[in-house]
C-alpha cells in the first residue's frame, strides 16, 4: 500500500471515528449573513451591529454581513421579523440589549429572549449619574444625603420613559443605599439622552442626570459636568477617575449589555459557532480599537451562560419594576 493510500485510509478512519466533528464549527456560520437592527440608524444597536460586522469581515471571519434596520414597537418589530423569517435559517441574527428584558416585562411587546436563541453577549455599557460642575453635590453620598433630608424635592433627569433603563438603574443604585425610589423625582426628557443632558445643564430644577456612561465623557472633558458614579463593578478605563456606586457605599451594579440572538430553534452547533466567532473577535487588535473608541467594556458571555445571565437580570428587574408599580 503506497503512502497516498495509507494517508487516505488514516483520515477516513478519523472521519468515521468522530462523526460529530464531520462539520467543522466554522462551517456552521454561513459566509454571508444578515444582522437585524431593531431600531433606526445611529443608535446603540446600530453602532454595535455595524462595528461588529466590520471587524468580523476585516479579520476574515465572515465574508459578507448585511445590516437591516427594522425600527418599530420599541424593538418588537425587529424581534418579530427574526421569529417569522428566521426559522431554520443560519444566516439571520439580531442585535439587542437590556431593553429586550424591560420591554417584555412592561408589555411593550409579548416576545421575550426565550422566544429566540441567545448566541452571546459581547459588550457592556454602564450607567452614570452626573451633576453640573457647579453643583453642591460633590459625591454620590452628598446627593443621597440631600434626598434623605428633602424627600420628594430632588429631580433627576433621564433620556428614557419612566420605568425604563435610566429610571430603573438609578432606582437600583439608590435602593442599594437604602433610599427609596419614592423619595426622588424622575423627569424623562422628551427627545432622549441628548435632551436630558440639555435639561441638566440649563435647568436649576434638575439636580442630576442618569445616562449611559459613554454619553457623559464629552461634557465631562469640556468641564461642564461632574460624574458622581458609574454602575459597573469596577472603575472603567474611559472614566478611571470616577468611582463606582459600590465604592460610594451604594450596593448596586447595573449593566447595559449588548449581544446577539438567533431565531428560535437554532441548532446548538450553529449557536456555538456564532458564539465562538464573537469570542475570537474580542481577541483582535481591530476589536480593541473599536472598544476603546466607544468606551465599551468586553462582556463576552456565550450560549448557555448568556441564557442564565438573562434569566438572572430579568429577575432583578422584575422585582424592582413590581415594587415601583410598573408591572403587576
Amino acid at each position: 500500500m503506497n503512502r497516498a493510500i495509507k494517508f487516505f485510509c488514516f483520515f477516513a478512519a478519523v472521519f468515521l471515528a468522530f462523526p460529530g466533528q464531520q462539520i467543522l464549527a466554522a462551517d456552521e456560520v454561513p459566509s454571508k449573513i444578515r444582522i437585524i437592527v431593531p431600531g433606526g440608524p445611529g443608535g446603540g444597536w446600530d453602532t454595535t451591529a455595524r462595528e461588529t460586522a466590520k471587524v468580523l469581515m476585516d479579520i476574515g471571519s465572515i465574508k459578507a454581513i448585511n445590516i437591516q434596520n427594522i425600527p418599530g414597537a420599541g424593538g418588537g418589530k425587529g424581534i418579530k421579523t427574526l421569529i417569522n423569517e428566521g426559522k431554520g435559517r443560519k444566516n439571520l441574527i439580531l442585535v439587542n440589549s437590556t431593553p429586550i428584558l424591560l420591554r417584555h416585562l412592561n408589555k411593550t411587546f409579548p416576545e421575550s429572549f426565550r422566544d429566540l436563541t441567545p448566541l452571546a453577549a459581547t459588550i457592556a455599557d454602564f450607567q452614570a449619574i452626573a451633576v453640573r460642575v457647579d453643583s453642591p453635590y460633590k459625591t454620590l453620598k452628598d446627593l443621597g444625603d440631600a434626598i434623605r433630608k428633602n424627600p420628594g424635592k430632588i429631580a433627576i433627569a433621564g433620556g428614557s420613559s419612566p420605568g425604563s433603563m435610566d429610571h430603573l438603574s438609578t432606582a437600583m443604585v439608590f435602593e442599594g443605599g437604602q433610599i427609596s425610589w419614592r423619595d426622588w423625582n424622575y423627569i424623562p426628557a422628551a427627545k432622549g439622552g441628548g435632551d436630558a443632558m440639555t435639561m441638566l445643564l440649563s435647568s436649576k430644577h434638575i439636580a442630576a442626570l442618569s445616562t449611559g456612561a459613554s454619553e457623559v465623557i464629552g461634557q465631562m472633558d469640556a468641564g461642564k459636568i461632574r460624574v458622581l458614579c458609574v454602575t459597573s463593578s469596577k472603575r472603567l478605563d474611559s472614566l478611571s477617575d470616577v468611582p463606582t456606586a459600590m465604592e460610594e457605599g451604594f450596593d448596586a451594579t447595573f449593566t447595559n449589555w449588548r449581544g446577539f440572538f438567533g431565531p428560535p430553534g437554532m441548532k446548538k452547533a450553529v449557536r456555538d459557532a456564532y458564539a465562538g466567532k464573537f469570542g475570537d473577535m474580542q481577541k483582535t487588535s481591530q476589536w480593541e480599537a473599536v472598544r476603546a473608541r466607544y468606551g465599551w467594556a468586553n462582556n463576552y458571555i456565550p450560549g448557555d451562560d448568556f441564557y442564565a445571565f438573562l434569566e438572572k437580570e430579568e429577575g432583578k428587574m422584575k422585582t424592582m419594576l413590581t415594587d415601583m408599580g410598573f408591572i403587576k
